[in-house]
């Protein structure tokens, strides 16, 4: 399941998600947090899954309702292009009360 379906308190500082995620007995809910760094880059101005580190090289992240990162990436040539986005519920879930990726292939 999409993490924004059973999440709230969802927010990003700097490059951190963090967010209240409810456990499988949809009673108890955990507080949780999830380095975007470790699973996501920047390629040429544009998002990357299984790449790291993509906060070195972005302006203005900003996180859009619970579940769009948006953020200016520096390209090739050195220069920010318009704002990229990515839905994270696409690539992250709620697994028992915490933030996990889904599998890479």
């Amino acid at each position: 399941m999409a993490f924004s379906q059973s999440s709230r308190n969802v927010r990003l500082e700097n490059h951190t998600l963090y967010a209240d995620c409810l456990e499988e007995d949809n009673k108890t809910w955990h507080p949780t947090q999830m380095d975007l760094d470790r699973v996501l880059g920047n390629i040429d101005g544009s998002f990357q899954w299984g790449k790291k580190a993509f906060s070195k090289s972005a302006r203005n992240i900003a996180l859009e309702g619970d579940s769009v990162l948006k953020a200016s990436l520096e390209n090739e040539v050195g220069t920010y292009g318009p704002n990229q986005q990515v839905n994270l519920d696409e690539h992250i879930a709620n697994i028992n009360g915490e933030l996990k990726p889904y599998k890479i292939n």
